[in-house]
């Protein structure tokens, strides 16, 4: 009776209970990655406890950040969303938007290849956005500079077996339990609760942003969640978005590993490049041509009717789904 309450409760609050699970599970999460971490690293509870700044935490060393790491993508995120299916059923969600995805999937390796540069551009519009010296850049860049140093303790060093551990934690995880959470279970919520897909996909992006809290990265990691956001409503299936995000995340790991093995190259050299404007342009146009091809085998009108039905329990969306072949589930 109560899962049936739940299942048949307005959007908004499907929006906010899945709110409010993500709240509890990212603090069991908190505190099962800090047991893990202690158990596994050599670090004491109490030392893991008492690291309350980010530099704390990064003194603490790599084993501890992965620990946290996982603990919070595996049991945070993944863990609301799963939760949230488990009391609300997995027709609330579409089943995650799990498909099967349409052929042009394979253009992915090449379309994230030419995104790059794009990121990279809106990085530093990003940088432009905070002025030097401002009241911004006192609030946000401590933070940041913490964050480098997190980031630094957790990927630098090691050879290849450690970065192959740091592609699954850093590329693998993420790419498949934010993807669940943001773009398989808050992305089509929201399209039921605003009546608007494009509202939809730019405000699960702006939370997936602000969720990081790295500001001088907030715009790049906004497009990026856009990105993720169409491809799955044109290829009609949550895969190409995890790709997508693996793709991206794994490019910054092993750009991040190979820059560290050469001495003559500062890590944060990568981040301060300006982009030039020809190779700008051209990889604009060669991006834009690829998500054309996406476009022209697009699953929009199918996945539109899906994702703009309240009530997929009903038996008029089952016969809906039925006679759409674009809409059956693997």
């Amino acid at each position: 009776m109560f899962r049936l309450v739940l299942q048949h409760m307005n959007p908004w609050f499907k929006v906010v209970f899945l709110t409010l699970l993500f709240i509890v599970t990212l603090s069991i999460a908190a505190g099962l990655g800090v047991a893990l971490a202690a158990q596994f690293c050599g670090v004491s509870l109490q030392d893991i406890q008492n690291a309350s700044s980010s530099a704390g935490m990064a003194a603490l060393g790599g084993c501890v950040l992965r620990w946290l790491n996982s603990s919070s993508q595996i049991f945070g995120f993944l863990g609301a969303s799963v939760l949230f299916v488990v009391l609300m059923g997995v027709k609330s969600v579409d089943r995650f938007w799990l498909r099967m995805p349409s052929a042009t999937i394979w253009l992915l390796p090449l379309l994230t290849l030419f995104s790059l540069p794009l990121i990279q551009a809106s990085f530093e519009v990003n940088q432009w956005l905070i002025p030097e010296g401002g009241a911004i850049e006192s609030l946000v860049k401590p933070r940041e500079e913490n964050a480098g140093q997190m980031l630094e303790a957790m990927l630098g060093g090691g050879g290849y077996p450690k970065l192959l551990l740091n592609l699954f934690i850093v590329a693998v995880l993420p790419a498949i339990c934010e993807e669940v959470l943001f773009r398989g279970t808050l992305q089509p919520l929201l399209a039921k609760a605003t009546g608007n897909i494009h509202v939809a996909i730019w405000s699960s992006a702006f939370l997936f942003s602000f969720i990081h809290f790295q500001f001088y990265g907030f715009l790049p990691r906004l497009l990026l969640g856009v990105y993720f956001g169409y491809l799955v409503v044109h290829v009609g299936s949550l895969w190409p978005a995890i790709l997508a995000h693996f793709l991206n995340n794994a490019w910054g790991v092993s750009a991040y590993f190979f820059s560290s093995q050469r001495d003559d190259l500062d890590l944060t050299e990568l981040e301060s490049q300006s982009t030039a404007l020809i190779p700008l342009l051209i990889a604009a146009a060669l991006f834009t041509l690829l998500y054309w091809v996406i476009l022209q085998h697009s699953r929009w009108p199918a996945t539109k009717t899906v994702y703009l039905h309240i009530t997929q329990d009903s038996p008029s969306a089952g016969a809906q789904q039925a006679s759409d072949p674009a809409e059956t589930s693997p």
